[in-house]
């Protein structure tokens, strides 16, 4: 679908991994980002995020930034925390298909 998602409200939906590092979360597709705006993130919309824009501006930011993504977090709290520099690659070797 050549994008991803999170949710935003007066900033950017993030939560934090095992060890306490911050994350930015990541969805595959509207209907699950807008699933998990609960609780801390009630209020918040689900927006849609270029997949250029994610790979070649968002996560070198948050690499930089020392943030973290979590994918596909659940309204239970699970998701999949991938490190940046792998998701840049898989995301790019995706991309090349098209």
């Amino acid at each position: 679908w050549e994008a991803a998602w999170s949710l935003y409200q007066n900033g950017w939906a993030m939560g934090s991994d095992d060890t306490g590092r911050p994350v930015f979360q990541l969805w595959p597709a509207k209907v699950y980002a807008a699933a998990c705006a609960l609780g801390n993130w009630s209020g918040y919309e689900a927006t849609k995020i270029s997949i250029e824009e994610l790979v070649h501006e968002l996560l070198p930011k948050l690499s930089k930034d020392g943030v973290g993504v979590a994918v596909f977090s659940t309204p239970k709290g699970k998701a999949v925390f991938p490190e940046i520099s792998q998701l840049q690659v898989d995301l790019e070797n995706e991309m090349s298909r098209y």
